[in-house]
This record gives structure tokens, C-alpha cells and sequence, in this order.
């Protein structure tokens, strides 16, 4: 396949995120900032256009939750759970009862061990 073919399903598929990323970071940068529209179409235009340069070429799989949702909905239900609510928080968060212990299994690992008693040996 050459670079100059540009009619293929990935290649329209990449288009079309390309052309999304620029409509959504303008909208991001204008709603979080104090930049015109037009100014934040243009920063959007060339992110995507540095993205294009540094992915171009790849196959690409794009996530539908990033590490930051994803860690912020195990937090809530670490927060939640009380030891026997296992399936009210797969069917809130619709997640296998498995999935809500390896949750809960992966932040209790995260924590900080209990510092030992003073007098404990």
C-alpha cells in the first residue's frame, strides 16, 4: 500500500478521529480557557497535526476509559464496599463479582502497611 492512498477504511477511520480530535480539543481549549475559537480550532488543528506526525502509520487501539477514569471508579468502589456488598457494586458498576474483588484486591495492595505496634515483636 502506498502513502499516497488515501481511500481505505482505517485511512477514512483515522481521518475522521483526526478531524473529531480537532472539533473536541477546540471545544476543550475554548471552554477551559480564555482563548478564542478561532485560536483554539488553530492549537487544536496542529495537536492533531503532531499526532499525525509522531502515530502516523500505527495501528492504533483507543481506549474507552483512561487509566485516570478507570482509577478513579475503583477508588469509589473501594470507598463503597463494606465486605458483603460485592453484588450491588458489580450491578452499579457493571462488572463481574470477580472483577469487583480484584478491585478491591489491587488497592488493599496499594495501601501502606500498618505500622507494626512498638511493643509487638
Amino acid at each position: 500500500m502506498s502513502d499516497t492512498q488515501t481511500d481505505g477504511k482505517f485511512t477514512k477511520l483515522g481521518t475522521a478521529f483526526l478531524q473529531d480530535m480537532v472539533g473536541h480539543g477546540a471545544d476543550v481549549i475554548a471552554s477551559y480557557t480564555d482563548i478564542p475559537t478561532e485560536a483554539a480550532e488553530q492549537i487544536a488543528f496542529h495537536l492533531a497535526e503532531r499526532m499525525t506526525i509522531h502515530w502516523g502509520g500505527s495501528m492504533l487501539y483507543v481506549p474507552k476509559n483512561s487509566p485516570l477514569k478507570l482509577h478513579k471508579r475503583d477508588l469509589e468502589i473501594w470507598q463503597a464496599f463494606t465486605g458483603n456488598n460485592q453484588h450491588q457494586l458489580a450491578q452499579k458498576y457493571n462488572l463481574s463479582i470477580i472483577t469487583i474483588y480484584q478491585i478491591i484486591a489491587k488497592i488493599r495492595k496499594s495501601l501502606p502497611d500498618k505500622q507494626k505496634d512498638l511493643f509487638d515483636e
